[in-house]
């Protein structure tokens, strides 16, 4: 996951001939350093023990798709409206995860489920997936690719505060660094007016 905005950036310069400056490619190698360094807690052996199985490589693979998403809605879009093109990226992954669904939701008693469920369907229909969608759409269409994801670099720094939030006591100093180098990182890019 952490590869994710330096790979859109590679297939940003490939898909759509978008250079990406010198100093953004700084912004992103330090902001993936900071991030890497919180999710292995500044420990360089757990880093160094890092296994990848079966369920890494294939999460890697939808890492991949994900980082060629970004230039390609730029290069596939032809003047529909960011809404629009959500609507029927989303219509198409309804259809194509259906197909592997319906046979499994005919299994679920649909009535007893608990309101707890239904919101967390709700939740994952419209943030997580309408909404993300929308806003990844828009920033391919406005940003360079090696723009769209870096916020993906924040995520280990708002797991620590939401630990912390949730009374389960603040990380290490040590791995906080990791958070504020992501943050750093973040920072040079937002001072760099293109890619």
């Amino acid at each position: 996951f952490t590869l994710i905005p330096l790979l859109a950036a590679i297939f940003g310069g490939f898909i759509l001939g978008q250079k990406t400056r010198p100093v953004v490619w700084l912004g992103l190698v330090i902001a993936a350093f900071g991030a890497l360094w919180v999710i292995f807690r500044a420990d360089l052996a757990r880093a160094l023990a890092f296994h990848v199985g079966v369920g890494e490589a294939i999460f890697f693979v939808g890492c991949v798709c994900q980082a060629l998403y970004a230039p390609l809605v730029r290069l596939l879009n032809r003047g529909e409206s960011v809404l629009e093109f959500t609507v029927w990226t989303l219509a198409g992954c309804t259809i194509a995860v259906s197909a592997f669904a319906i046979p499994e939701m005919g299994s679920v008693d649909w009535a007893t489920l608990d309101t707890t469920v239904w919101l967390a369907l709700a939740y994952l229909t419209v943030g997580a997936t309408a909404i993300s969608f929308f806003l990844l759409q828009y920033g391919s269409m406005h940003l360079p690719a090696a723009k769209v994801f870096p916020y993906g670099y924040l995520i280990p720094s708002f797991v620590i505060v939401l630990e912390a939030m949730l009374g389960h006591g603040w990380t290490e100093p040590l791995v906080a660094v990791g958070a504020l180098i992501s943050v750093a990182g973040l920072l040079l890019l937002l001072m760099t007016r293109d890619g």
